[in-house]
């Protein structure tokens, strides 16, 4: 017997290992140790889905995972690397481009070698349980990690969590999956590789608490430059979309191809828009129907450089050989945008697209599933255009280059001129400058005289187009006649000036003419505020949001309202022709022999309810621009003269406030018809 309070004696035990456990247990700890990253890996997600990713049985590309498949994602992978300083990628995409197995990629590579916790959001329950249950599982199983999704934690009474359907974690890390309609589910800890998948079908107010997209954002605040944010979707309407505000903001890359017999790099487009004859010439895929059918064997895709046709058979080396260029400056550098259509698809072909397009005309569900999915573009419903065919018929029964002898007629002549900077190796739509000049009346009726082409080089105002216009002009071309001899010339004259080198070089050209002024077209013009030396004559023009003059290095430039003008064109081209003059006020008039297809340019653009205006990417506008401008001309200078003859009745010792009541716009007009008033013709 032990007495009281007696410890009892320590039995040492030895525990014996067999050698050959301990090995494993040792290999065990080592290669759990090697998993470990301890810097950056040197892979990015496309070498370690090259090296580690193998598609199931069941996927269209059963086996490893190959880049050449999708050679437009690899950038876009790049970005996503650990080894990348960019944070946020924006993916405005059509189906079938591989933007779900690109996810799936990312996941995998956190996982093995950069982990940490990640936030994958997806727009409903459906697609989430969908994904997780066809994709996840098959994903972790092909690259070998299922063995790493252990719980790190044990709960109250010790229930192992930490590995349910919709949370799973690994060592260093979590995946926790939600849908956008959770403001809870998206109100997790700090997240440092954020995936929103399918933006465009979140709403934009969850729980009341706001957009879902700003509340998963939050939760990188913490990682900083470490964190890295992936929107993708395939873009819904204009009105209601997530993806393309994101897509806007950024550098809006698009993905540039070299045609295989000219080499010269381009954005592969769909080329068709809603009225298939306006594009008849330009770039983008071609097709015949045969007996109303599509015939597979006419499918070409027309270079928008030098207008070969190029056969399908050549698109993998296109695309092989493409790389992705900005094409507008984004907000951050650690920002990057992407737009990508089917028409790069290397698992669709060119027939499939172009028969889902065949198939969606004149229905507008399948119309807007055709442009969201195949073209990956957001949709917009079809504005309203006047009909080029009833412009067209009721065009006048004068020939261009020469003034009708309406009564009342023309009074005085402008002259627009829009810069086409155009296709380098193209004859007909290469560098250009096309030309309008217009006859104006009373009633603000006017009277389309002439519209003329000169092609060649635009980058130097004293050679190319601009000389030719040059001699053309010194020829006597900005001379018209009208029957009983009365010579007109255009009395003030307006070239685009657009942006860039083009804007220097259009600044020089005006300095050649007289009366020539550039002129720089915005969707809409706020009215001037504040102080009136910011305007050259403000008391003209403080009052309107229609134009505006400026001063910019010695040069009078003229802003205008594109919008406002283009609604006053097509309301006007609306107007019905009278079988007796004088015609209805603000009518326009076209001679007998102007093309078809300067009608078409004329109601190029679609005007929305909300009183915007849009153009299909394949339609041609210039008609329409040149309409614009000469209609602003011909306000500028109306109020120009107005202006003078005020200045010099007050000059003359008239008081002001009586000038200014007197001397309008028809006071000039008067002016200008007894001017211009017929003279016998013997």
């Amino acid at each position: 017997m032990t007495r009281k309070n007696q410890k009892p004696k320590r039995i040492e035990t030895t525990l014996v290992i067999p050698p050959a456990e301990c090995a494993r247990i040792y290999a065990d700890l080592q290669r759990m140790i090697d998993d470990c990253p301890t810097r950056i890996p040197t892979l990015t997600v496309a070498e370690f889905a090259a090296k580690h990713r193998r598609l199931p049985r069941g996927t269209p590309y059963p086996g490893p995972w190959k880049n050449e498949r999708t050679p437009y994602l690899v950038e876009i992978m790049e970005c996503l690397s650990a080894s990348s300083p960019i944070r946020e990628i924006i993916l405005a995409k059509s189906a079938q481009v591989g933007a779900t197995a690109m996810i799936e990629n990312l996941i995998a590579y956190v996982i093995r070698s950069v982990p940490g916790p990640i936030l994958y959001c997806t727009a409903n329950e459906k697609l989430l349980k969908k994904w997780v249950n066809k994709r996840l599982t098959p994903l972790l199983v092909s690259c070998g990690l299922e063995g790493k999704l252990v719980p790190q934690h044990v709960m109250k009474g010790q229930r192992r969590t930490g590995n349910t359907m919709f949370s799973k974690e690994f060592p260093g890390g979590s995946l926790d999956m939600t849908t956008a309609g959770s403001a809870a589910g998206m109100r997790m800890d700090s997240i440092r590789n954020l995936i929103l998948d399918e933006v465009d079908g979140y709403a934009w107010n969850v729980d009341k608490e706001g957009d879902p997209v700003s509340i998963a954002e939050a939760r990188t605040k913490a990682w900083k430059k470490r964190k890295k944010i992936l929107y993708t979707s395939t873009p819904t309407t204009f009105e209601e979309s997530h993806i393309w505000p994101l897509y806007e903001s950024g550098d809006r890359r698009r993905y540039q191809v070299p045609c295989p017999f000219c080499g010269e790099r381009q954005t592969l487009e769909f080329g068709y828009s809603d009225d298939q004859d306006e594009t008849d010439n330009g770039p983008g895929l071609k097709w015949e129907l045969t007996d109303g059918l599509l015939d597979e064997r006419s499918i070409y895709y027309q270079c928008a450089n030098c207008d070969e046709p190029i056969p399908e058979s050549k698109k993998y080396e296109m695309v092989q050989a493409g790389q992705w260029e900005p094409t507008a400056r984004s907000g951050s550098p650690y920002r990057r945008s992407y737009h990508i259509s089917a028409v790069y698809s290397l698992m669709e072909d060119w027939a499939t697209i172009i028969q889902t397009h065949i198939n969606s005309e004149d229905q507008p569900l399948k119309r807007r599933a055709f442009v969201n999915t195949d073209l990956g573009l957001p949709y917009r419903e079809l504005g309203s255009k006047p009909n080029p065919r009833e412009i067209q018929d009721q065009a006048g029964d004068y020939k261009s280059g020469i003034i009708p002898d309406y009564q009342p007629g023309p009074l005085f002549l402008t002259m627009a001129v829009d810069v086409q900077a155009g296709r380098k190796r193209s004859t007909e739509f290469g560098p250009r400058l096309e030309l309008e000049v217009c006859a104006h009346g009373r009633g603000y009726r006017t009277w389309s005289i002439v519209y003329k082409v000169f092609r060649g080089p635009i980058n130097d105002p004293f050679a190319g187009a601009w000389e030719q216009m040059h001699n053309w002009a010194a020829k006597g071309g900005l001379v018209f006649h009208r029957s009983d001899g009365f010579r007109f010339s255009p009395q003030i004259i307006g070239i685009d000036s657009a942006d860039g080198k083009v804007q220097n070089i259009v600044f020089q050209f005006c300095q050649r003419w007289n009366n020539t002024f550039p002129i720089k077209g915005f969707r809409s013009l706020k009215k001037t505020t504040g102080n009136i030396d910011e305007v050259h004559d403000a008391e003209m023009y403080s009052d309107t949001d229609r134009f505006r003059e400026r001063k910019k290095s010695g040069t009078t430039t003229y802003q205008i309202s594109t919008n406002w003008y283009k609604k006053q064109v097509y309301q006007n081209l609306k107007i019905k022709r009278r079988a007796a003059y004088p015609q209805r006020p603000n009518f326009m008039d076209h001679p007998s022999d102007y093309p078809d297809d300067y009608y078409k340019m004329l109601t190029a653009e679609e005007q929305r309810d909300d009183g915007t205006f849009w153009k299909p990417s394949s339609r041609r506008n210039e008609a329409l621009d040149l309409k614009v401008y000469n209609i602003c001309l011909q306000e500028i200078w109306l109020s120009a003269q107005v202006l003078q003859a005020q200045r010099a009745k007050i000059k003359d010792g008239a008081a002001k406030e009586a000038v200014e009541k007197l001397i309008r716009t028809p006071y000039v007009l008067d002016y200008l018809e007894r001017k211009t008033a017929r003279r016998s013709v013997a």
